[in-house]
């Protein structure tokens, strides 16, 4: 049977794109979809059998955008630690620009909705791999602590993707503190490529075997 003429598939699946990062894997609504594509609802059974493999594929689509230029940035780099900086950064950016998406899909995960999970399953650990792998090879150079890999990698995780993340409510926010009265210091702050960059460093210095507390800490016995 002959597909309908016509571009409904591609913009059935940009139209997906920009509802995901708006509603989440649970609340996107196929008729919304649908509705801004232009197309009949019909249309995403026809071409991807039922909203379930049609959000899998929307997402999967969103990642494979990013793992295709996070795994040009790793492997064009021989060193390891900046290769592990450069997938950082990338994942960082990635975070960022899709921040929404990202929270929504932890808020899925928290409800146990079984797309998300299934898409977690699937994707995250593609570049948690690699990223762990340039994480133990500087740490067989003795370029980074040998503290355990669980370790190293929350602690990178959650200094570089947690401020981008609770980046909204600082940005809307008005604080008395004069530093940070102004929502554009925030906004630099951890939403600016400069600002990624500065905690991407800060991660990695602190982890490093000649800087750092924590590294004055291992050897000091503490």
């Amino acid at each position: 049977m002959a597909r309908p003429a016509g571009d409904a598939e591609e913009r059935l699946l940009k139209a997906g794109k920009e509802l995901l990062e708006e509603a989440g894997f649970h609340s996107l609504s196929v008729r919304a979809v649908a509705q801004r594509a232009g197309v009949n609802i019909g249309l995403v059974n026809y071409h991807f059998g039922n909203k379930e493999k049609f959000v899998q594929q929307v997402a999967t689509e969103v990642y494979e955008e990013f793992f295709r230029d996070f795994s040009l940035q790793v492997e064009g780099e021989a060193d390891p630690f900046l290769a592990l900086r450069k997938g950082l950064l990338r994942l960082s950016r990635f975070v960022r620009d899709h921040r929404k998406l990202v929270l929504g899909l932890l808020q899925d995960l928290a409800r146990g909705e079984v797309e998300a999970a299934k898409f977690v399953r699937t994707n995250l650990p593609r570049h948690g791999i690699i990223l762990a792998g340039l994480v133990m090879r500087c740490q067989q150079e003795g370029r980074l602590m040998p503290l355990p890999l669980g370790v190293v990698m929350t602690s990178m995780m959650g200094m570089v993707l947690f401020p981008t993340l609770v980046a909204e409510p600082f940005i809307g926010a008005r604080f008395e503190f004069r530093p940070m009265a102004d929502p554009d210091t925030f906004r630099e702050i951890l939403l600016s490529d400069q600002g990624l960059e500065v905690r991407v460093d800060l991660a990695l210095k602190a982890l490093r075997t000649d800087g750092g507390p924590a590294a004055a800490a291992l050897k000091g016995g503490k």
